[in-house]
């Protein structure tokens, strides 16, 4: 038998988690999990502003075409609108509504989700 100081056999030499590993292993363990969900928060947000975004100038291309036909005198009823409404749909994937009562366009435009929202009123001449 070898010189042991401890009084372990030789082969359980490095199954002893002394002190001074575990002090520094949990805080590694602590700041990876708190590491990891700050990056899923991160994605979170970047990808509610991507959105935002995207509603947001859908909306506001929506309001110039709109404004551009008014401009050139073409005619914005609300079988019009509800073709654009529908073009927009399908290239954007977002919810579109639009609306005309008397000299008001009504303009709305959502996420699938509902996380953003852009709303607005055009006056025809």
């Amino acid at each position: 038998m070898s010189d042991n100081r401890l009084g372990f056999l030789d082969s359980q030499k490095g199954l002893i988690l002394s002190g001074i590993a575990l002090l520094l292993i949990l805080p590694a363990l602590l700041i990876t999990s708190t590491y990891l969900m700050m990056i899923q928060e991160g994605g979170e947000a970047t990808s509610i502003q991507s959105t935002s975004d995207k509603v947001f100038y859908t909306g506001l291309d929506i309001e110039n075409t709109i404004h551009q036909m008014d401009l050139y005198d073409m005619n914005v009823n609300n079988s019009t609108l509800d073709s654009i409404e529908r073009k927009y749909e399908i290239n954007t994937a977002l919810e579109v509504e639009l609306h005309r009562t008397d000299n008001i366009v009504t303009i709305k435009v959502t996420d699938p989700k509902k996380t953003a929202e852009y709303s607005s009123q055009i006056n025809l001449s």
